[in-house]
């Protein structure tokens, strides 16, 4: 498993931690964690398609505005995802490319619990040897 929930992090939000051999990978174990949290994301369906660019002065900061943006997609649009591909570009910034694919939440989305942001408590990202490490904390 590329990500796995921390039980005892925190009392009132839920805590992950994901892993990946690149930078992109990492970023897209913690998209599916995020939803993962909100509902049974094997069952979504790859209806739609949204793609969107988020920028950030490190990878840390990329990473928490990168899961902003779907949170933003979930209370704006009603759109859970259960695909992305993801590329990351440095243009004096760094640049975050998402192509994500999902569905609008209905009545037959079997959804867990609602996933409000992303905290900056505990968050961390670094590289470990030869792997890619994240900590979030999602307030619910």
């Amino acid at each position: 498993m590329n990500y796995r929930f921390l039980e005892d992090v925190a009392i009132a939000d839920i805590a992950f931690e994901a892993f990946g051999r690149t930078i992109e990978m990492l970023f897209r174990n913690c998209a599916i964690a995020t939803e993962a949290v909100q509902c049974d994301v094997k069952n979504l369906k790859k209806k739609i398609t949204k793609e969107f660019e988020v920028k950030g002065k490190n990878e840390k900061e990329l990473l928490y505005n990168f899961l902003e943006e779907l949170i933003y997609y979930k209370d704006a649009e009603g759109l859970l995802f259960s695909s992305f591909k993801i590329s990351i570009v440095k243009k004096g910034e760094l640049h975050l490319n998402a192509v994500c694919k999902g569905q609008e939440v209905n009545s037959k989305t079997r959804v867990f619990t609602d996933v409000k942001a992303v905290t900056h408590h505990m968050f961390e990202l670094s590289k470990k040897e030869k792997q890619w490490y994240a900590r979030v904390v999602l307030d619910i």
